[in-house]
């Protein structure tokens, strides 16, 4: 079964342009996923992790890598949040009219 946890630890690692690395099984995946899929480890074994951890630290030397941490993070900001939550009300509301 797939945890479904709130990953506001991975997104505010990705605002502050560290690489985040999950299972297949964490909640994470959503955030991490549309990212980088390298950077999710099939699960959650010593030899999985180790391999994912691997490819992320290498992954990490490139600046632009860092950059693109922090702009996806952006996409999880409380007032784009807020914002589709709004979108999706009006959405279901006029739906129903």
């Amino acid at each position: 079964m797939r945890q479904r946890l709130f990953t506001s630890g991975a997104q505010d690692a990705e605002s502050a342009a560290t690489i985040v690395v999950a299972t297949a099984k964490s909640g994470a995946t959503d955030v991490v996923g549309p990212l980088e899929p390298s950077w999710i480890a099939p699960d959650a074994s010593p030899a999985a992790l180790a391999t994912t951890i691997a490819g992320a630290l290498s992954a990490s030397c490139a600046p632009e890598v860092n950059k693109r941490c922090r702009i996806h993070a952006e996409q999880y900001s409380w007032e784009r949040m807020v914002a589709r939550h709004e979108d999706l009300y009006r959405e279901l509301v006029s739906a129903r009219v």
